[in-house]
């Protein structure tokens, strides 16, 4: 399947609907939690400011979207034959990235507007409340995002293969589900443990706890992108320097090197594997061009060979011929001198 010709089943009407699904997603949650803890007579004040500025935010990006996803599906529908310049195919390459870009930056200014109006009608007393509060609506935001950017990504896997662009890494297929799940659930908890103590703590000690918790969630999310990082650095590159030498393979160079990669686990092993057929693929091929260098010498003997016994046959068949006529003429004498014995005789 070359660049100019897309998968059939690939001439999709697009993402508008899961966009609009997952970028409602968001809001729909931290307004919940809000709702959850401050009830909604503490909160209407509030509600009635975000309606008036949620529409306008969300119907922007919104707008920005359609426009994307309709030259998206444009080019997904285009007919058949047609090459893709680089300019589609980067488009196209990137179109997850703009739609999750996109969801961010429509849902990452809720929290922050949410909390500062909070803190103006005195909902929340302490900046370590406010700043606890727009960190979880931020990693919420980027949670969801994640989760759009995960799912186009995986739908149009085939068609990234059929037009010969990069999928989806192996360090993001790991860490944006695992990354969402936790950010979901942490958000869940926060909210419980916040409403647990508000009213149980003074002011100066719930500060602390909110400082606390966004200090643990931040810290924890650095660990889960180190572990991961480590858990996939390594395998990552192995994958891809074998996927280079296979790739050499199929075009026909079998005797590409291949860098071997220290991952100390069973993936590694396959680049020591390959490594090693390299080797002996590389030997053979060295063994099969002496003997036909040997065979084509022995080839070139022959011909010279064949041609000097050509020669020397067309002088043994001349020499025959000579001989031949002597002995005609030999014959003929004998004859001769056999008649002239007879007449002399009568």
């Amino acid at each position: 399947m070359t660049p100019s010709e897309p998968h059939q089943n690939q001439k999709r009407s697009g993402f508008m609907v899961p966009y609009l699904l997952i970028t409602n997603l968001d809001p729909f949650l931290y307004f919940a939690g809000m709702f959850f803890l401050f009830g909604l007579e503490n909160f209407e004040s509030i509600l009635k400011i975000l309606i008036y500025l949620a529409p306008p935010i969300i119907g922007i990006h919104a707008i920005l979207f359609f426009l994307k996803n309709r030259e998206f599906r444009k080019q997904m529908r285009r007919p058949e034959g047609i090459i893709y310049t680089q300019k589609e195919l980067n488009f196209i390459r990137g179109f997850s990235k703009a739609g999750a870009l996109n969801i961010l930056s429509t849902n990452v200014g809720g929290p922050i507007l949410t909390m500062l109006l909070a803190y103006q009608y005195s909902l929340v007393k302490t900046y370590g409340e406010v700043v606890f509060f727009i960190i979880l609506g931020i990693i919420l935001a980027m949670a969801i995002s994640s989760i759009f950017y995960v799912t186009v990504e995986k739908k149009l896997y085939e068609v990234y293969n059929q037009l010969h662009l990069p999928p989806l890494s192996l360090f993001a297929n790991l860490l944006f589900p695992i990354f969402s799940t936790f950010v979901i659930g942490y958000f869940i908890f926060s909210f419980y443990i916040y409403y647990q103590f508000r009213s149980q703590v003074d002011v100066h000690h719930l500060e602390n706890i909110c400082y606390g918790l966004s200090f643990f969630i931040l810290s924890m999310i650095a660990l889960l992108f180190f572990v991961i990082w480590n858990l996939t650095g390594n395998t990552s590159a192995t994958i891809r320097d074998v996927s280079a030498m296979l790739k050499s393979f199929s075009d026909g160079d079998l005797r590409s090197e291949l860098k071997l990669n220290q991952t100390r686990n069973e993936i590694g092993l396959i680049s020591v594997y390959l490594n090693d057929a390299k080797l002996k693929l590389n030997r053979l091929i060295s063994s099969i061009i002496n003997h036909s260098v040997k065979i084509e010498e022995e080839a070139k003997n022959l011909e010279i060979l064949s041609a000097d016994s050509a020669e020397h046959s067309q002088i043994q068949a001349a020499s025959l011929e000579e001989v031949a006529a002597a002995l005609e003429e030999n014959g003929s004498s004998i004859n001769g001198i056999y008649s002239d014995a007879l007449e002399q005789k009568n």
